[in-house]
């Protein structure tokens, strides 16, 4: 199964799957892509068999609400660490650039196919290990710069030192080195103090709840949620032997060399590749 949860801000995106677990009593559940403690917004959540599928978002877009205060700096580039002042010179200089649209018109730059470093506190592996926890031990270690796409970042509000933002990234982008990347292209830091998912892919937090509403009932359908697999109806026959592990004779139109969503009468039983049309399980007992 798969639910849409709204993760509220000051808990860990595995806290929130913790509750989900609870409330449905499951053993196994897991989310589609991590939040910050900081952050709040739609995380999609899977239980039991669906976890099987959760790679398939891997590429989806995000979009995000963001505010920055371009007044203060913290290791983190959140307030999740300790936040100095900015030198009361380099903050004047910046306003002045800001004003009269500079902050509106430097957005351009960041729009498209970029490079930008990770935060030092995140959950990056480096050599095997969490950043943030060498970063709160004080290790000295660098993280590699990555390419990350903006489809689109906007400015919705701005009253200096504060301004507010609106984007839509790929996979792996960090919107608080895109906003400590605003800050230095005027010279100065910057700290986001508010940072909300709104959407993952086509689907809006709109539609989310609380980690303990779930159940059930409000279960979302993993074709809706993963449009880039194709669904196959079987026979409930042919579902059992799927479900068996036995590969059989692709019907007619399935797209070759794709992965498919196998259905039965009542429920998803089977993630199958095709290939020279025979379909092969390659995960069973998916449900939703």
């Amino acid at each position: 199964m798969f639910h849409l949860i709204d993760k509220p801000e000051g808990i860990s995106s595995f806290a929130a799957v913790a509750k989900v677990r609870r409330v449905l009593e499951c053993k196994k559940a897991g989310h589609t892509g991590t939040l910050d403690p900081l952050a709040s917004g739609l995380l999609i959540v899977a239980s039991a068999g669906s976890t099987k599928l959760i790679p398939y978002f891997e590429n989806d877009r995000k979009s995000y609400r963001f505010t920055v205060d371009f007044s203060h700096v913290s290791e983190s580039l959140d307030l999740g660490t300790e936040t100095q002042k900015i030198d009361a010179s380099a903050l004047e200089g910046a306003k002045m650039k800001m004003w009269e649209g500079g902050l509106k018109r430097a957005l351009s730059d960041f729009r498209g196919r970029i490079s930008q470093v990770p935060p030092k506190y995140s959950a990056l592996r480096i050599d095997g290990k969490r950043a943030y926890r060498m970063a709160r031990k004080g290790d000295d270690f660098e993280i590699p710069e990555r390419d990350v796409e903006v489809f689109s970042l906007e400015l919705e509000d701005f009253s200096f030192p504060s301004a507010t933002f609106s984007c839509e990234v790929s996979a792996g982008t960090y919107v608080r080195s895109l906003a400590r990347d605003i800050g230095a292209k005027f010279g100065i830091w910057a700290v986001v103090t508010m940072l909300r998912r709104t959407a993952i892919g086509p689907i809006s937090v709109d539609r989310a709840i609380s980690p303990v509403e779930a159940c059930v009932h409000n279960r979302v359908d993993p074709s809706e949620l993963i449009p880039s697999l194709p669904v196959l109806r079987v026979s409930d026959e042919a579902a059992k032997t799927l479900l068996a592990g036995i590969p059989m004779a692709s019907p007619e139109g399935i797209p070759q060399g794709n992965d498919v969503l196998v259905r039965d009468s009542k429920d998803y039983v089977s993630l199958c590749r095709c290939e020279n049309g025979v379909l092969t399980p390659i995960r069973n007992a998916i449900g939703w």
